[in-house]
């Protein structure tokens, strides 16, 4: 029954390797670039103080320094009047912006082209052909249709990985049944073969048995025939002495 169900299961599977992965989104993935927790750590340019970027809020960056500064030494570097100009920014934001941004433009993202599955800049769409530009929708249409795709595909992943947490489940199963078939057959040729000895040893015994038997009676046969034919020897002895008397 078990090896049916997985049969089937594997018919329906739907991994089929690296060669059947859909082609990069690049919407999907500048949607979970700019939303992924970042393990890389940062460390303060003043104090040298070390935090994670999934920490970013407690971190600030300075963008005249180009430096990360922690939240103390962002008061106690940069409160002097020279500094009053500096763009202080929390790493959080600076992290977000810089994905939001174009690279070859520095230019923030404004159109999404649905032809060429890219991210535009106000500079990358006034560079297209009038004709490409028809297919070229606002960021925050595209950003609705990113993240239904997004969660679709995160439904197809939740979907897969119920399938194969059903399918390790059959597996041990399987296994189990196996296991367990494995001992109750092993018992079975055991008892088998215990049956058979205990057979084979008492038809031994009984042909034995007979075999002594008829040997006792043959021989107790043989015994009684050579008996009587001892017993005759003396009279015929006499017979012939008397027939010997009368020649």
């Amino acid at each position: 029954m078990l090896l049916k169900e997985m049969n089937e299961y594997i018919h329906q599977s739907i991994v089929k390797g690296n060669n059947g992965l859909p082609p990069v989104d690049r919407l999907l993935k500048f949607l979970v670039d700019s939303s992924a927790d970042c393990e890389e750590v940062v460390q303060c340019a003043n104090c040298d103080l070390q935090s994670k970027k999934q920490d970013a809020d407690v971190m600030y960056y300075c963008n005249t320094c180009n430096q990360p500064l922690c939240f103390k030494c962002r008061d106690e570097t940069h409160k002097a009047k020279m500094f009053s100009r500096h763009e202080i920014v929390t790493l959080a934001k600076r992290t977000k912006d810089i994905h939001k941004k174009c690279p070859l433009h520095e230019e923030s993202y404004i159109m999404f082209s649905t032809e060429k599955k890219s991210m535009l800049c106000i500079n990358c769409f006034r560079d297209m052909q009038v004709e490409n530009r028809a297919h070229c929708i606002d960021i925050e249409t595209a950003y609705m249709q990113g993240c239904e795709k997004l969660d679709q595909a995160v439904m197809a992943v939740k979907e897969l990985q119920t399938s194969a947490r059903e399918a390790i489940v059959l597996l041990k199963a399987m296994i189990d049944e196996v296991q367990s078939n494995a001992e109750e057959e092993d018992n079975a040729i055991t008892t088998l073969f215990n049956n058979m000895q205990e057979r084979l040893a008492e038809r031994k015994k009984m042909l034995l048995k007979a075999a002594q038997s008829q040997h006792e009676e043959k021989e107790k046969a043989f015994k009684e025939q050579l008996s009587h034919l001892a017993s005759l020897l003396p009279t015929l002895q006499v017979h012939l002495v008397t027939c010997s008397a009368f020649l």
